[in-house]
């Protein structure tokens, strides 16, 4: 969630970012619960973010990288719930409109995008993440996705069944 709007800071110049405060979804949850129902939750979970969940990530960050220079913690700092099995990093950037980037004033033409270098320092590659940069032209959704075979499958599956 973008924190410009909620800490009154519409020209800071940098993501100033958090982690949505999103309920744990089991697999059996997400086959089961209805598509707007499903779009419901997410929403009142986004609107019921405040300051001081901010600050409570800020100082939940600050004590990570505090272990992490003690050499207690990874470097690697992500929103993931350990009561998972298994998690999906899904971010939206189609209010940063990637997808309308003009190149032309440089010489450049029709483009496909990288919006993140996942790599971490030990050139171990992220997985399990997925960024909707914004729409096309011709209405379709680009989508920026990190995932194995089986997990792709998986996602091209479902979107399938949305059609």
């Amino acid at each position: 969630m973008s924190l410009r709007t909620l800490l009154d800071l519409p020209n800071y110049p940098h993501n100033c970012i958090i982690p949505l405060p999103y309920p744990v979804f089991t697999i059996d949850d997400l086959q089961h619960i209805e598509l707007h129902a499903l779009a419901y939750t997410l929403a009142h979970s986004k609107l019921s973010v405040t300051a001081e969940h901010a600050l409570i990530t800020s100082s939940r960050v600050k004590t990570l990288r505090s272990q992490q220079a003690k050499g207690r913690q990874s470097s690697l700092v992500l929103a993931i719930d350990g009561r998972a099995d298994e998690t999906l990093a899904m971010t939206n950037m189609s209010l940063g409109r990637l997808v309308d980037v003009d190149w032309t004033g440089v010489g450049g033409g029709k483009t496909v995008f990288q919006y993140k270098y996942l790599m971490t320092a030990g050139s171990l590659p992220f997985s399990n993440m997925v960024t909707i940069g914004g729409r096309l032209g011709d209405g379709t959704v680009a989508l920026e996705v990190v995932l194995n075979r089986k997990r792709m499958r998986a996602l091209e599956d479902a979107v399938a069944r949305l059609g």
